[in-house]
């Protein structure tokens, strides 16, 4: 089964509002996720990562994977999270 399948499977489970959406529109869905981080950032790849991490951490059972995804918290997404937070909150919508 692919991540997405996965990842759309536990959101049925749980009774999330992803649940509601198609597999198709649910892969589309992150689809678009991917293609506006990379146009938004010259730093796609870290920003993937967190994605991708994000969605781990709801079968995180491991100490080892655990650990490693709080590292990157620490040190790669706090800090970046934080620069795109300021850049949206100097945004002007003219």
């Amino acid at each position: 089964m692919a991540e997405s399948e996965n990842v759309l499977a536990t959101a049925q489970r749980r009774g999330s509002h992803w649940a509601a959406m198609s597999k198709e529109r649910f892969i589309e869905r992150q689809k678009q996720v991917r293609e506006a981080a990379v146009r938004l950032t010259a730093e796609a790849d870290v920003w993937l990562r967190m994605l991708e991490d994000r969605n781990l951490t709801s079968h995180a059972y491991d100490e080892g994977l655990a650990c490693r995804i709080y590292r990157g918290i620490v040190q790669k997404y706090a800090p970046r999270l934080g620069a795109m937070a300021a850049t949206i909150q100097n945004l002007s919508w003219e």
